[in-house]
């Protein structure tokens, strides 16, 4: 029986082929996604200036040292931590005043309304003018730096109320309609890199220009 001879050089590209498809069906590569979405809310400051004892009717027809209730206080009524302050315009009238005794003073160039000024408030500012004075109070701590006001709390009352100056009569006309004017101001606590009142004072006056 004859064998056939086989063609060697066939056969070796033959092997060579089958070793490229071998190789090349075994290579395989890991390959991996991921993704993450970091969702922001954007919130704001929002403050509600509040006087819960205050009565328009005791404001009427006032006389010499008379004493209003007038309780002016903040609420935080945002999502988001604020520095507050109360900012109080105070007229100003040239007059003469009555002493303790009775005895008269000499006119001069001052408020009409004083106050007592409660505990966690401090006085920033002052600044004086023909017509009025106006005050402004920054809400603190202990430390004097600013106080955080959380998210629905109310700040204790910057005063209780306010006194009419003991002038003497006839220096002001019946029906003249005077006021102690009172402004909040709110201000994020975060990123500042200030907590001293005058300075955060300062950061709200130049924003608000």
């Amino acid at each position: 029986m004859k064998m056939k001879k086989l063609n060697l050089r066939k056969v070796a590209i033959a092997g060579a082929l089958i070793a490229i498809l071998a190789v090349g069906s075994a290579v395989a590569f890991f390959t991996d996604r991921d993704n993450k979405v970091n969702q922001f809310t954007v919130g704001n400051i929002s403050i509600q200036l509040q006087e819960p004892n205050w009565n328009a009717d005791n404001g009427k027809n006032l006389t010499p040292n008379k004493t209003i209730k007038k309780d002016p206080q903040i609420t935080n009524d945002g999502p988001n931590d604020a520095f507050v302050f109360l900012q109080v315009k105070v007229p100003v009238e040239d007059v003469k005043t009555a002493a303790a005794d009775g005895s008269l003073q000499a006119a001069k160039s001052q408020d009409l309304f004083t106050y007592t000024v409660n505990d966690s408030w401090v006085e920033v500012s002052r600044k004086s003018s023909a017509d009025n004075t106006t005050y402004i109070y920054a809400y603190v701590g202990n430390d004097g730096a600013m106080k955080t006001l959380a998210p629905g709390k109310t700040t204790n009352s910057l005063f209780d109320s306010v006194t009419f100056l003991n002038l003497v009569e006839g220096q002001i006309d019946e029906g003249t309609q005077i006021s102690v004017d009172v402004d909040a101001y709110g201000i994020q606590t975060t990123d500042l890199g200030a907590t001293d009142p005058a300075e955060v004072l300062k950061l709200i006056q130049t924003q608000n220009k």
